[in-house]
């Protein structure tokens, strides 16, 4: 009988506050339990989902994990949309939100990338996939996604043109997609689930902060030797993603509604926790 390891249950431990804390204020401000509730369902079941395949995946699907992405985030502009938002793709009743599934992966195989592959195709395909999610538009994401990836471009050389050029262009990019930010209007359990916990209890809110606050900090805390650069990243990714929450109407992960920011980080620290025991 194989033995249980332990490591495999801290993603799902560092995730549990987060989600607990926003089922909790949700049911305590009579959100329908069909809703609160997949929060918890589909934390439960990424990790056995998860942690079946992530030993399983061939050297063969990694290699086209990139094209795959692409063509995810491509698919979102097929899709109906709400308000000229194109960010979801929708299996049946349920809509993902692609990004923010995929882009932690998309960091982590650029980073791979990066190791072999021209400066030139790298900065194509990174700042390709910064330019779609600007014409989502998704200025959470678009800024999330650009600055750890510059951080990756800008360690692979130091032409000093091609630097100012990349940052310049970043830059102007991101500026942009907050300046001509989408109006959709949050939903209460989604967006604005941090103002739900802070009318329900300061002591909620507080347990929200902080439940989200635990979100960066084993990537930034706790990065791989050989990996140290690409854990940064996805940290200061996670924490752009919760800082831009206060700035736009975006979801904020795992503590309001939705699988998708879900499956996302459990992708990301359990590649982190595989890295840190390839490592000892």
């Amino acid at each position: 009988m194989k033995k249980f390891e332990f490591t495999k249950l801290l993603p799902f431990l560092i995730m549990l506050p987060a989600t607990l804390v926003g089922s909790i204020v949700m049911l305590m401000n009579d959100v329908p339990i069909t809703i609160w509730s997949q929060n918890l369902i589909g934390l439960v079941l990424a990790g056995l989902l998860i942690n079946y395949i992530s030993d399983k995946v061939p050297v063969g699907v990694k290699k086209i994990a990139i094209p795959v992405i692409i063509i995810l985030l491509i698919l979102t502009f097929l899709h109906t949309g709400l308000g000229g938002v194109h960010r979801w793709i929708g299996v049946g009743p349920i809509k993902f939100y692609i990004a923010s599934i995929v882009i932690p992966v998309l960091l982590i195989e650029l980073w791979r990338l990066s190791q072999v592959i021209n400066i030139g195709v790298l900065t194509v395909i990174a700042l390709g996939v910064s330019v779609m999610l600007f014409l989502q538009p998704d200025a959470s994401q678009t800024t999330a996604f650009t600055v750890p990836v510059v951080v990756i471009l800008l360690s692979k050389t130091r032409n000093r043109y091609y630097r100012y050029s990349v940052i310049t262009f970043a830059s102007l990019l991101c500026l942009l997609s907050w300046i001509l930010i989408d109006d959709l209007p949050p939903v209460p359990y989604v967006e604005g689930i941090i103002d739900m916990a802070a009318n329900t209890g300061m002591m909620w809110r507080g347990l929200g902060i902080v439940s989200l606050a635990i979100l960066p900090l084993p990537f930034i805390l706790f990065p791989p030797r050989n990996a140290r650069l690409i854990s940064l990243c996805l940290g200061s990714y996670f924490v752009l993603i919760l800082l831009s929450t206060r700035f736009g109407n975006f979801p904020v992960p795992l503590m309001g509604y939705g699988i998708s920011p879900i499956l996302g980080y459990y992708l990301a620290v359990t590649w982190l926790i595989k890295e840190q025991k390839q490592r000892v």
